[in-house]
């Protein structure tokens, strides 16, 4: 590959046992089922849909990631922010009001519980305006 240069690489539409995915393993791995013994690991997935998986060969969003991510900064685009609680017409919640709800519900008001992050995971937008508010 040159410096400057295009590569493109896609599925032939003439084939009809095309999976419509790149997969790109670099390590080797000793595979019994694989004629010669060895396969390279599925490191990356790009589906049919433009999904990119790392870790998965089953990405079930843009970017999918099986692991741990390690960055330096992450940007979310946020549709709105919790300002409205610094204006006077909301009404600030009572301490008895959040000691009574955390007594009975055993979390804060507004918070999903852990049976539902669990399940449906968190949305990180979401979360962080919860937060901010309470």
């Amino acid at each position: 590959m040159g410096t400057g240069e295009d590569y493109y690489c896609g599925r032939d539409s003439n084939t009809s046992d095309a999976t419509g995915k790149l997969i790109l393993g670099t390590r080797l791995i000793l595979d019994k089922g694989v004629e010669g013994g060895w396969n390279y690991g599925d490191d990356l997935v790009i589906d049919g849909s433009g999904k990119v998986g790392i870790g998965t060969t089953t990405p079930d969003a843009m970017l999918a990631v099986k692991g741990t991510t390690h960055t330096q900064e992450v940007k979310v685009d946020m549709n709105g922010w919790a300002d409205n609680v610094f204006k006077l017409t909301y009404r600030l919640p009572s301490l008895p009001d959040v000691k009574s709800h955390l007594d009975k519900n055993k979390q804060l008001p507004e918070m999903p519980s852990d049976r539902k992050v669990v399940k449906d995971d968190i949305n990180l937008e979401k979360m962080v305006k919860l937060q901010t508010k309470n």
